[in-house]
């Protein structure tokens, strides 16, 4: 029943619309929190759906406490703390099935709203002491039979005994053929009224509503609506579509809603029939302008930066989205090492870098400064700001306040969710000026009519910068604004600083940014940023990869093959059977076979050893690269040398482990390796350790980067 009505409620106020704030609240269920929390936390009307298990617990522990005393049920519950905050803040209670109103449970609640059914005389002077309005609803309205006595729940409570004399001298005379618990339902309900309604002998007629576009396009997929058709009396029974046009076009439905598209462009008349349950019809018409179709998007969807820029202009185009004028203040400068860069990435700054943002007295006083003007000289109504901290974003909600006289707000993740409501309402109502706040609305904040921007924090991702300015971009046609200023802090670590082609997010809107007029910027004291587009105009095609191991194969006898690995290059068939280690009486049929077949080796002889001493590696890394990569054999040497000598303590052993490896592949494999090429300063080490594969810590021990994922090692070692 409690869903039954959950549902209903929700589909009436769908239709009708709801002209405060108001709030469906489900208090049935399990795991539902005390009502009077709920109704804290969410401002607005509540019409609380519930049922009378949700109060036992409370019930029982009040009159558990009053035990012994001999109190009527009202003086039992009038100082119950939980439901004083109920039946404080209710406007009406409405019982459904209200003939079992009699029951023990039902009273004890009636009793806690404050309802006093005892027919004392304070009583009779007031029934509710809160002014709560009672309905019932019932199809049937008595206990039993309703005349015949017998006895029934309700019918021995003491506390119900003197409540049938009350007002016994404006009783109707149908009330004395009632049973006594009949007489209590129709006493607590202050009567029965039961509707009357007229019979109507007039045939209503179905009202046509078309709901469609005014213009489309040719190829659009257009909803068509005949849903909000209607009749006074008795139900739709069908609806009946047609369309006028130089071009007919069938419509092969009989839905109350559909989606169509038009072939043709033109005006087009679309014609609705809708029928009642009675055979009457009605029509309607409406005109829809079909447009040519548009131009071929020049989106690609490729992800690059002309695309997204073509797609925001067509957002701003069509004012979904508003355009942004951008200003900058001259923040404080952090002097960030290369390794801090993925904690800045991450937003996890130092104690020190945090503190000089939010204790920079010049750089909060421009802040300030710029958001009593935006208010005061420029007619600004909401300025949202995002603050580096959340002692940041108290404190210049206060210098806000009492300085410069503004309705000044901070939120951050600690605010109670009521207060928080509350705020927001109020910032939506336009009685909050400046909304500081830190980590709570950089997503999912929803007030359209933000007019100003100020992101005074540190941001190190892309995503959460783009969110942030998301929240005040909506444009005229989304409910928002014609434009906003945006004003950000020019922080050293820009979020786009790479050079490359990838452009997402705000990096992609930067470049349809505009500055403030001159004269906006010297009286705020805001400087530019200009963003340099970096993305190629046409998309480029994938090149063929081009197969650098075989260079001539006709005639097979000058024969010309690269090692993919060394990259050496051998001439003619003789050496490169040598070269690959292979027996000179292969004839040059089966040479050309294997290399048309692809069986011919791509690595030379001592590369393949070298390869083959990498892959029997204990260490996971240097066995993936080895059995999955081309790489210089100096490359896969340094990967093993890594591996075999990271377990020596001494520097010492390490470099007589390297002699030894040395000597072992000149003696084995006859392959001249440069002694002096491998150290810790080597420059494929070195190159290793700048990419984050390979760490030396001051004691020069090494150690490689653990990565368990395949398609992870692919990126990881792609380029």
């Amino acid at each position: 029943m409690c869903t039954q009505a959950s549902t209903e409620f929700s589909h009436i106020y769908d239709q009708i619309g709801a002209v405060e704030l108001l709030n469906l609240t489900n208090y049935y269920g399990g795991g539902r929190r005390p009502l009077d929390l709920i109704l804290n936390d969410k401002p607005g009307t509540h019409i609380v759906i519930t049922n009378r298990h949700h109060f036992f617990k409370w019930l029982k522990e009040d009159k558990k406490k009053e035990k012994g005393k001999r109190l009527k049920r009202f003086d039992a519950f009038k100082d119950s703390q939980y439901f004083k905050f109920i039946r404080k803040n209710t406007i009406a209670i409405i019982i459904d099935e209200a003939h079992e109103v009699t029951g023990e449970t039902y009273q004890d609640f009636l009793a806690a709203m404050g309802f006093n059914f005892s027919g004392t005389i304070e009583s009779r002077k007031n029934i509710n002491t809160n002014n709560i309005v009672l309905i019932g609803l019932t199809a049937t309205a008595y206990k039993g039979s309703g005349l015949e006595e017998q006895k029934t729940e309700g019918e021995d409570d003491p506390d119900l005994s003197d409540f049938l004399d009350f007002d016994k001298e404006n009783d109707l005379d149908y009330f004395k053929k009632l049973n006594r618990p009949t007489k209590l339902i129709h006493k607590i309900f202050g009567g029965v009224y039961i509707p009357n309604p007229q019979e109507n002998t007039e045939k209503s007629r179905p009202i046509p509503v078309i709901d469609i576009p005014i213009t489309a396009h040719v190829g659009d997929s257009i909803k068509i609506s005949g849903i909000n058709s209607f009749d006074n009396n008795v139900q739709i029974k069908s609806y009946s579509w047609k369309i006028v046009s130089f071009h007919a076009e069938p419509f092969p439905t009989e839905q109350a809603e559909f989606y169509h598209k038009f072939s043709d462009h033109g005006t087009h008349t679309i014609i609705l029939t809708v029928t009642n349950q009675n055979d009457i019809s009605e029509t309607d018409s409406s005109v829809i302008q079909i447009l040519p179709k548009n131009k071929k998007s020049k989106i690609s969807g490729t992800g690059s930066l002309e695309d997204n820029v073509e797609f925001y202009k067509i957002l701003e185009k069509s004012k979904v989205l508003c355009k942004v004028i951008h200003g900058v203040i001259d923040g404080p400068h952090l002097n960030m090492k290369d390794s801090e860069i993925d904690n800045w990435r991450r937003n996890r700054l130092s104690a020190k870098d945090d503190d000089a943002i939010t204790l920079a007295l010049e750089y909060n006083q421009k802040i300030c400064e710029i958001v009593s003007k935006c208010i005061t000289t420029y007619g600004k109504k909401r300025v949202l700001l995002f603050a580096h901290t959340v002692k940041h974003s108290q404190e210049l909600m206060l210098i806000l306040r009492v300085k410069y006289k503004l309705t000044a707000a901070s939120v951050d993740g600690g605010t109670n969710p009521g207060v928080r409501r509350k705020i927001v309402k109020e910032f939506i109502d336009g009685k909050i000026q400046v909304l500081c706040n830190f980590g709570v609305f950089t997503t999912g904040f929803d007030v359209p009519k933000i007019d100003t921007l100020l992101i005074c924090r540190e941001v190190g991702r892309n995503a959460l910068y783009t969110q942030m300015i998301g929240r005040g971009q909506r444009g005229e046609n989304a409910g928002g604004t014609q434009n906003l200023w945006l004003i950000t802090s020019q922080f050293p670590k820009p979020n786009c600083q790479q050079e490359q082609k990838l452009k997402l997010g705000w990096e992609a809107l930067a470049s349809t940014w505009e500055k403030f007029p001159d004269e906006i910027k010297d009286d705020l004291g805001l400087g530019t940023w200009d963003y340099e587009e970096k993305y190629v105009s046409e998309p480029k095609e994938k090149e063929s990869i081009k197969d650098t191991h075989q260079i001539k194969i006709e005639p097979i006898e000058e024969l010309e093959l690269e090692c993919q690995t060394c990259h050496i290059r051998k001439k003619g068939l003789k050496d490169n059977l040598e070269f690959y280690g292979y027996d000179q009486a292969y004839t040059p049929s089966l040479v050309k076979d294997a290399l048309k077949q692809k069986t011919f080796p791509r690595h030379c002889k001592d590369c393949r050893k070298i390869r083959n001493v990498a892959k029997k590696s204990q260490d996971e890394v240097v066995r993936y690269v080895a059995e999955n990569h081309e790489f210089n054999p100096h490359f896969l040497i340094a990967m093993f040398f890594a591996n075999m000598i990271k377990s020596e303590k001494h520097w010492q052993g390490r470099q007589a482990k390297l002699r030894d490896l040395v000597d072992y592949l000149e003696g084995k494999w006859y392959y001249n390796i440069p002694r002096d090429d491998f150290d810790m300063d080597h420059p494929i080490i070195r190159k290793l350790e700048r990419d984050k594969i390979l760490e030396i810590d001051k004691y020069l021990n090494l150690k490689f980067r653990k990565i368990i994922d395949p398609i992870s090692m692919k990126k990881f070692y792609k380029n």
